[in-house]
Formats: structure tokens, C-alpha cells, sequence
């Protein structure tokens, strides 16, 4: 079955006064970064994902691992529920989470440490924007218990089944920026 990522796009058009969403479907496309991560699970309880923004971490994490609870950060009421007990949080993890967006509670960090020195069956992967305080807490908290991994825009190779009609003006214009 192909899992389906989408990107809406809200317009509005202030000579016409037109307000309109456009909602682009297109298939899953595979990303090559994806067996090494899967990999790397195996040696490490945390995986660390970065990218330059909107390149796909969400929808890559939620498609390597979609048996792990998701948690999303930049949600308010969410974040400030873990901040407020991140190590009831911690231990209510089962299995593995996929934490987004983890650079909005840098405190967390020391929190999975501790949870990964003493509990071999929990897995985190953490997403971020490349953020020097983040890689600056990974490498501090997590020194040699993570492994990081930075995802890049599309390559043309990951892209090219996908596009293999359009110009580049074109997959330009609908919002690919391929490597």
C-alpha cells in the first residue's frame, strides 16, 4: 500500500480577492537515508534526525517507524504537559517514541539519557531543524548513545520516477528544491 504525503498550499490572491487551498497528493517517495537509519537502530537507543526544514523528517519518522508513539512539540498544550513531568513522560514510554520538533525543550535530553542507561527496551528518535543548541545537547547528553543523521532535500535520484515529465520551472513551482 502506498502511504501518501501531501503538502497544502494556502493562497491568497489580494488583486482578486480570492482565498483558495491547494492540496498536492503524490506518492511516498523513498528516501536512501532510510535503511541506513533503520540500521542504526540496532546499535543505538536514539536516533537523532535534522534536516534544514520541510524536508520530510515527519513524514519519513511516521513511515520507518510507525508502530512508535508520536509527539510533536511545537504542539503548546503538548509541550507544556511534558515539561511540566518529563520524567513521568519518560516513563510511560513503551517500545520507542518519535519525538518532533525537540529542540522546543532541551531539558528532555538528560531525561532519555537516563532512560536509555537503564531501560534497553526504549528507542527515541528526535527530530529538529538543524539547530546548533540541539546538536549542542545531543553531544553533550547523549554522547555516544545517539547516532545523528542529517536529511537532505530530494535527490534527483530519489525524485527522478516521480518528475520524470516535469521541467525543472515546474518542480520548482510545486515546491520540490531536489539536491
Amino acid at each position: 500500500s502506498n502511504y501518501l504525503c501531501f503538502k497544502i498550499l494556502y493562497c491568497f490572491c489580494a488583486n482578486l480577492k480570492l482565498d483558495f487551498i491547494f492540496v498536492w497528493f503524490m506518492d511516498y517517495i523513498y528516501r536512501t537515508i532510510s535503511e541506513s537509519i533503520k540500521n542504526d537502530l540496532k546499535y543505538y537507543k536514539v536516533i537523532v534526525i535534522t534536516d534544514p526544514r520541510q524536508v520530510g523528517k515527519t513524514t519519513l519518522c511516521r513511515r520507518l517507524f510507525p508502530e512508535y508513539d508520536y509527539v510533536n512539540l511545537e504542539n503548546i498544550p503538548k509541550g507544556d504537559i511534558i515539561r511540566d513531568d518529563m520524567q513521568k513522560f519518560i516513563d510511560n514510554v513503551e517500545g520507542g517514541v518519535v519525538i518532533d520538533e525537540v529542540l522546543h525543550l532541551p531539558d528532555l535530553f538528560s531525561c532519555i539519557q537516563v532512560a536509555v542507561d537503564k531501560d534497553l527496551d526504549k528507542h527515541f528518535v528526535l527530530t529538529g531543524s538543524n539547530n546548533w543548541g540541539m546538536l549542542q545537547n545531543v553531544t553533550q547528553s547523549l554522547a555516544g548513545g545517539a547516532t545523528l543523521f542529517t536529511l537532505p532535500p530530494f535527490s534527483m535520484g530519489e525524485v527522478s520516477g516521480s518528475i520524470s515529465e516535469m521541467t525543472t520551472d515546474e518542480l520548482l513551482y510545486k515546491g520540490l528544491y531536489p539536491a
